[in-house]
């Protein structure tokens, strides 16, 4: 029998309807006649003869709403200018925008699939709101969210507040707003997750509602497109989870079997308890049933978001605590075995293995959706220019990540702290380099810190398990963190000072050591006063001065011998200057900028070489952007250097250093400064060797400086994930 709605439904009655499905609660004992509001038109919502579930009721209610919106303001020629009748109308899309997910999810119920945003009368709702009310809402309303203290924001370089300490953030800076710009390009999203020093948020209450409005009705994006290209995403993060879990798994077998044998007496203590569901929730991510592709109750990514979340669990035990505090003697063998297993967990997280190698395929795919061949040209900065220029246009048209990536956790209410390692940012090994006989890691770890109010953080427990872990066998390795966060400004100082003062900690001393690199300050980026510094001996006089400063963002600890690292600065200097700039007295602001991004590579390989770690580091907040483009520099200067080129699965790797891991974590590409000053440095590497021909720019790197370093690392070899 075909359901038919008599009567017409009123505009009142529509919104009413709409706003009393928003609030249905759909689960356990949801009964359809919940749907309907007495003394309201009733409307039929299944069909009597089939028992299908109807979408004709909420297209009505739809079309109520449209005719309604379309008579009262639907005249081409008439301005919407009254800001609380705007705010009225945004309303009344979101409930429109709620609803359409409630209804999907009731028709699940049915074993029925909805798509409630293909319907004729949600499209219509959907055109008006992108013609009449869209534009105004971005200039007008959204202009302004983020309520907080920006003392030198990259949005607003004007705002140039200097710290009176290092150790205490200015409270006196002006109080300003993020635009929604900002927050489309991914910029600062930290502080969404961030308190103020009194407990206030940095964003205004009516955030959740204007993204949601943006999202679903703002016309950023053709629907479909941008499903799609976040469900292959979703898709093969999930694939890669479970290739993580299955590593994982195999790394710390040796410890499990030993857990399992010992600790039968203790299953009742919580620590165990909270061991035993991280190991269980571990195995079902390692599942290939699981993979979301085969549409399970329950896929790998969320059983392996639940591992980390009882891993956490168990760490901050009061048994755990204790044991690390005063640590059990050999004889007992339980909780010895529970304490090197939860270290072996922590180092197989942080030093997972190809996993960067399940995102290569990824990339590609991607890239072949806007070149049916890869670029020809000699020329590697052409081609790595012209990749990200379509790669640009594609994720324009399909992606809309970072509003969605917000959207998600706000919705969720996940937004008490900023987590990265919890937060969908696995850290994983991107490739080992091999000097003479030692393999050493680079790592990417974002920041591995937690952060709930702006001036304090604190390291999380799964990295301090990773470092244990470093001195709990044979000979003590050391992990190098060279940190790529600004310790100058408020906005990164306090993720900066816990993790160079862990280092001071005795558990610590002997396996870290951290290295703070001053980035997106007024001299890495030669604004104002040293925007006009441009005669090169003046340039690398302050250079120096920086470097070696207290005030101006660089860290060296202790057991770093300042006199070496002086004595090879300047060599390296020099070099630098007479390889890739030919000793010209003068150097333009974009010249003296690549000269810092290249020096930092040939500086970064001297911390190697005076630290002698088993694995490093380059950490920025997310270890995204700034710390990718790095660990993408740190490779295509070593492959100039030993061969003069770049091979065409050299460039494909470099593709994904630089798309995989953003688009994975946040669903875009890399923040465009960070991809060009990455692109400028292979230019000016491209340029040098052009200059001086293939042989002599070999052979003037080796003059210059394997002098300067204590081992051979000039001849190091990269080895790449399988």
């Amino acid at each position: 029998m075909t359901t038919h709605i008599h009567t017409q439904i009123s505009f009142n009655e529509a919104n009413e309807t709409l706003s009393h499905i928003v609030n249905i609660d759909v689960g356990s004992g949801f009964e359809l006649s919940q749907l309907d509001i007495p003394n309201h038109t009733h409307l039929n919502w299944v069909d009597e003869a089939s028992g299908l579930f109807l979408a004709k009721p909420i297209k009505a209610l739809y079309q109520s709403i449209y005719q309604y919106m379309h008579e009262m303001y639907g005249d081409e020629h008439l301005l919407l200018t009254d800001m609380a009748l705007i705010e009225g109308i945004k309303s009344i899309m979101l409930l429109v925008g709620d609803s359409a997910k409630k209804i999907e999810e009731i028709a699940s119920q049915f074993n029925q699939k909805l798509d409630v945003h293909e319907f004729k009368e949600y499209k219509q709702l959907q055109s008006f709101y992108a013609t009449k009310i869209s534009k105004q809402v971005e200039q007008e309303v959204l202009g302004k969210w983020i309520f907080g203290l920006l003392k030198k924001s990259r949005l607003f370089p004007a705002l140039n507040v200097q710290l009176e300490s290092e150790t205490s953030v200015d409270t006196e800076v002006n109080h300003i707003y993020v635009d929604l710009d900002s927050v489309k390009k991914d910029l600062d999203y930290e502080l969404l997750f961030i308190r103020k020093q009194d407990g206030g948020r940095f964003f205004n209450p009516r955030l959740v509602r204007n993204l949601k409005l943006v999202y679903d009705f703002g016309g950023l994006t053709q629907r479909e497109n941008k499903e799609g290209g976040q469900k292959s995403i979703a898709e093969w993060f999930d694939r890669m989870l479970q290739k993580g879990a299955i590593q994982i798994i195999k790394k710390i077998a040796p410890f499990t079997s030993q857990y399992y044998q010992t600790t039968k007496r203790y299953k009742n203590l919580d620590l165990v308890q909270s061991l035993n569901k991280a190991l269980l929730a571990l195995m079902m991510s390692s599942h290939e049933n699981n993979l979301s592709r085969f549409s399970p109750v329950k896929n790998c990514m969320e059983y392996y978001f639940d591992f980390q979340y009882f891993l956490r669990q168990a760490m901050h035990t009061s048994s755990f605590q204790r044991w690390l505090a005063y640590p059990p003697q050999a004889s007992n063998d339980a909780a010895v075995n529970i304490m090197e297993l939860v270290h072996a967990i922590c180092h197989a997280i942080f030093s997972q293995q190809n996993l960067i190698g399940e995102i290569h395929p990824f990339v590609q795919e991607c890239i072949k959706k806007n070149y049916e061949g890869q670029p020809n040209n000699e020329i590697v900065s052409k081609q790595l220019e012209t990749i990200y220029g379509g790669m640009s246009k594609w994720t324009r048209n399909i992606l809309n990540g970072p509003l969605h990536k917000v959207l998600d956790m706000l919705e969720e209410g996940s937004c008490h702290t900023f987590d990265p390692v919890a937060q969908t940012n696995i850290p994983y090994k991107i490739y080992d380099l091999l000097l003479e006989e030692n393999r050493i890691a680079n790592l990417r770890i974002p920041s591995p810190t937690v952060q709930e109010f702006i001036d304090r953080a604190s390291v999380i427990e799964e990295f301090k398990g990773f470092i244990r872990h470093l001195t709990s066998h044979g000979i003590p390795k050391k992990h190098l963190i060279i940190n790529l966060q600004n310790r100058t400004t408020w906005l990164e100082h306090a993720r900066c000072a816990v993790l160079e003062d862990l280092q001071e900690q005795e558990d610590f001393s002997k396996s870290l050591c951290v290295v703070t690199l001053a980035n997106d300050t007024d001299f890495t980026n030669q604004d104002p006063p040293y925007s006009d510094i441009n005669h090169a001996a003046a340039f690398l006089q302050v250079f120096r001065e920086h470097l070696f400063g207290k005030q101006s963002g660089y860290y060296f600890p202790k057991n770093v011998s300042m006199d070496k690292l002086k004595d090879y600065s300047d060599k390296a200097m020099k070099a630098i200057h007479q390889i890739f700039f030919s000793g010209k007295n003068v150097l333009s602001v974009e010249e003296r900028i690549n000269f810092i991004d290249l020096f930092y590579l040939f500086l970064e390989l001297k911390l190697i070489d005076l630290i002698k770690p088993s694995s490093f580091s380059l950490t920025c907040k997310d270890g995204l952007d700034l710390g990718m483009s790095m660990s993408a520099g740190l490779f295509a200067l070593h492959r100039f250097i030993e061969s003069g080129k770049l091979e065409n699965e050299d460039v494909e790797f470099l593709h994904t250093l630089l798309y995989g891991p953003v688009f994975i974590s946040r669903e875009r590409l890399m923040i465009s400064r960070h991809f060009h000053r990455f692109l400028n440095g292979v230019k000016t590497i491209e340029n040098a060797i052009r200059e001086w021909g293939n042989e002599k720019f070999k052979t003037l790197i080796q003059e210059f400086l394997s002098s300067a370093f204590d081992s051979p690392i000039l001849q190091l070899h990269i080895i790449l994930p399988q």
